[in-house]
């Protein structure tokens, strides 16, 4: 199985649009080539009728001449994100393969893929890679906005969603604005904590629980599994945000809908399902549902930073270790630059039924 790589295609100005919150210094997770073309002139948007209206894409895209191209002819900065099967054989235009990754379906079975992420500036066209079949290859695309940025002059501060037993410090794979996923307007102010499979998922403030999915067993690098797919819970607080709890393992929800919570009470253990190469939680605060939105504009991620020891406030970034009381010292025994490793999680291996490695797309949705 290959290792869990993202490709990050960007232009040279492009490459700061979106934050680098992200830890790839062990060589895994995203790989950033330059070199994107201008392509064509303007394309009308396309329609879509995808599931949920984080997936509904404002891009264009096509494949000319074995090539994939996508076009933006918005006012805004979006995002793209394609998977492919690997069948396409992709080429960045200079003729270098472009690396694969692994996901497991929704029956656990081991494949791979291409996914590719395309930061796509306002009224830009441009040629993503070079497919060696194009004809018939199915491709899984999505897009989301880029976050404004704005912040409050009031954070709230709340209680850290994670505890492990004895103590413990875990490591923070990707902060607010990371460069792997947390770019659109709804999980800009996320943050990716990675612990042990099975560590307990804290609330981080009091409220109703408004939703949980606990049956899901997808995981890996598929772009179809990034807005759905996993399981979770989600809990509505008392000034109408919503926070979402993400990649609970299967069967590990201590709550149903309905249920008031109270912060730091247990919700769910910690898993890797939907889109997670490796056992984390993701944790998110939105405006609004994010189940009901009809854009990401209509549930925009607001920021949050947790309380330590001290009262004093603290917000997890990419490469840092935390516990409760807030930032502390690696592990003695941690290996460097690889938080999701000190877990214990062997990449690559389904946590559903195991099923016999396959190569191939997706084989339906979750």
């Amino acid at each position: 199985m290959p290792p869990f790589v993202m490709v990050r295609l960007a232009d040279v100005d492009q490459t700061q649009v979106f934050g680098d919150n992200y830890d790839h210094d062990n060589g895994e997770g995203v790989v950033v080539i330059a070199g994107l073309r201008s392509y064509g002139s303007e394309v009308q948007p396309i329609s879509s009728g995808t599931q949920h209206p984080q997936e509904r894409p404002r891009l264009s895209y096509g494949i000319n001449d074995d090539r994939l191209w996508i076009a933006n002819p918005t006012d805004s900065t979006f995002r793209g994100l394609v998977s492919l099967p690997p069948e396409a054989k992709c080429t960045e235009l200079l003729g270098k393969p472009l690396p694969r990754t692994w996901f497991c379906d929704n029956k656990g079975k081991r494949k791979e893929c291409y996914s590719l992420c395309i930061d796509v500036l306002p009224r830009r066209c441009i040629i993503v890679c070079t497919l060696a079949m194009s004809r018939g290859v199915k491709l899984s695309f999505t897009s989301t906005i880029a976050h404004p940025e704005k912040q409050p002059s009031v954070v709230p501060k709340w209680t850290f969603p994670i505890a492990r037993t004895g103590g413990e410090p875990c490591y923070c794979v990707q902060g607010w604005g990371g460069v792997l996923t947390h770019f659109g307007m709804e999980n800009h102010h996320a943050v990716d904590i990675s612990c042990p499979e099975g560590t307990p998922v804290l609330a981080a403030a009091d409220g109703i629980v408004c939703g949980v999915v606990n049956d899901q067993i997808t995981e890996g690098g598929h772009i179809n599994h990034l807005f759905r797919g996993y399981n979770h819970v989600t809990v509505k607080h008392e000034d109408g945000t919503q926070a979402l709890y993400l990649h609970n393992s299967k069967g590990s929800a201590k709550v149903a809908e309905g249920d008031t919570v109270k912060a730091g009470q247990t919700l769910a253990l910690t898993g890797k399902t939907g889109f997670a190469p490796w056992p984390h939680l993701h944790f998110q605060v939105n405006r609004g549902s994010f189940a009901e939105a009809t854009t990401p504009e209509d549930c925009p991620s607001v920021p949050v930073v947790f309380g330590g020891a001290d009262g004093a406030p603290f917000l997890p970034v990419a490469g840092k270790w935390y516990t409760e009381h807030g930032l502390t010292s690696a592990p003695a025994d941690a290996p460097a630059h690889s938080g999701h490793s000190c877990c214990g999680h062997q990449e690559g291996k389904c946590g559903g039924e195991a099923g016999k490695e396959e190569e191939g797309e997706e084989g339906g949705g979750s």
